[in-house]
């Protein structure tokens, strides 16, 4: 919660910048105070640790568990192994996979984890969320709380990470295919990280139609990037 106030109190500060107004507020922290917060917040978070006894049968067969330690291989190949467009575009701007921050328990290969890491990235990375974050996107979200120097600027996302939706059965009757999820995408819902249908907290809370404007302000105001007509500051 004090994260949320402190989002809140910074996005009030840029709409407010982006007005024009000259608001009574506390002074606003440089970049580097702004990363150095973030940063400790998105750290703090663990992949929680789940009994797969619990779960399983029998322990999935290597072959299986090796599909899901892509980063942890010398010969992956994203072009060919990755399916996934945000997969694709995190392996292209950092040169490997984030894990997630999740468990996932999939019914045909059992419950598998990767291990915890931080992304060391010295470039600001910005990620807009909004309610229509969903899915495949807030993995992506989720993955992206492992890099370093990333801002979430918007609105709540969506909330829908509970369980998949990838395989295609065949009825043996009707013969009709029926689409349904093969695993369950297991976050604690003690934590403050995140909640099935409430999503995930940005960093910066802005209404999401105004978020990328905003963005753009915020770092011209913190001298990361030059404003149109200016000259180039030393930060930046």
């Amino acid at each position: 919660m004090k994260g949320l106030v402190r989002c809140c109190a910074l996005a009030l500060a840029a709409c407010l910048a982006l007005a024009g107004c000259a608001p009574a507020l506390p002074p606003q922290p440089t970049l580097d105070e702004l990363l150095a917060e973030v940063n400790a917040e998105h750290q703090a978070v663990h992949q929680p640790r789940v009994d797969e006894s619990q779960y399983l049968r029998e322990a999935p067969d290597e072959e299986s568990v090796a599909r899901f330690t892509e980063g942890e291989r010398t010969d992956f190949d994203p072009d060919a192994e990755v399916t996934a467009v945000t997969d694709r575009w995190l392996w292209r701007y950092l040169g490997q996979l984030p894990p997630e921050n999740q468990c996932i328990m999939n019914v045909f290969t059992g419950v598998y984890t990767v291990p915890d890491a931080w992304i060391e990235n010295d470039r600001v990375l910005i990620v807009l969320t909004g309610k229509w974050t969903a899915s495949s996107a807030e993995m992506f979200v989720d993955q992206a709380h492992n890099v370093e120097n990333v801002l979430f600027i918007g609105e709540n996302t969506c909330g829908a990470q509970v369980t998949s939706a990838e395989t295609n059965l065949q009825l043996p009757n009707s013969k009709c295919f029926v689409v349904m999820g093969s695993g369950r995408f297991h976050v604690p819902q003690d934590w403050d990280y995140f909640e099935e249908l409430r999503g995930f907290y940005p960093d910066l809370w802005v209404p999401a139609g105004e978020a990328e404007e905003l963005a753009v302000k915020l770092m011209e105001n913190l001298g990361a990037v030059q404003a149109e007509g200016e000259a180039a500051s030393p930060a930046a």
